[in-house]
């Protein structure tokens, strides 16, 4: 997730689940980008930017290397899902490879 605030002892994280969270991500195998969109459940949705992705089902999806927010090529989770036919563009359903609830510690990282 991205940290959205501070204090002397703790940071508040918007989690990639987050109804709101917004990521940029991309899949190595095709090299196709697209905004990972967090729904408030387990399995985020991959919106790409192009109407023919070339993606597959168990492709890895990793951090954009165009991110600002975040270090490029960090996997994020595998397409579990794929609808070709949405419009304006695909889109997939995320399976994240950290299941959100059993996270109990995180590494911070200074962009």
């Amino acid at each position: 997730g991205i940290v959205e605030s501070v204090t002397p002892t703790t940071a508040r994280v918007r989690l990639l689940t987050a109804p709101g969270s917004q990521i940029g991500v991309w899949v190595n195998r095709s090299k196709r980008h697209g905004i990972l969109l967090g729904m408030g459940t387990n399995r985020p949705e991959l919106t790409f930017l192009d109407k023919d992705p070339k993606v597959s089902e168990g492709d890895v999806v990793s951090t954009s290397p165009a991110s600002t927010l975040l270090p490029p090529n960090l996997p994020v989770g595998v397409i579990q899902s794929l609808d070709k036919n949405a419009l304006p563009a695909p889109i997939a359903s995320v399976q994240l490879l950290a299941a959100p609830e059993a996270v109990d510690w995180v590494q911070v990282q200074k962009r």
